[in-house]
């Protein structure tokens, strides 16, 4: 496994991009599935771009419509900035 995620498990990797990669999880106590973006290590570096990751994951948490994906967790933690979506 690529990333330790707190309280997430990764199975598969779903999609890449340039600047992030995308996993299915599931949270180890409640076993709720969910997607979790990861700011790949190279973006990561970059703290302009860490810092929008991070803002990325508030603002959506600010959302509620049924077109949006819901956010259930964003944070940096060590190496890793990621964010758990529905």
């Amino acid at each position: 496994m690529p990333y330790d995620i707190p309280n997430y498990t990764l199975f598969s990797r779903l999609g890449e991009g340039a600047m992030a990669e995308v996993w299915l999880g599931e949270h180890k106590r409640n076993g709720r599935k969910a997607a979790i973006k990861v700011l790949k290590p190279t973006a990561l570096a970059d703290g302009d771009t860490a810092k929008l990751f991070l803002r990325e994951g508030q603002v959506l948490a600010g959302f509620a419509h049924p077109n949006i994906g819901k956010i259930y967790d964003n944070d940096r933690v060590g190496d890793l900035a990621y964010l758990v979506m529905e």
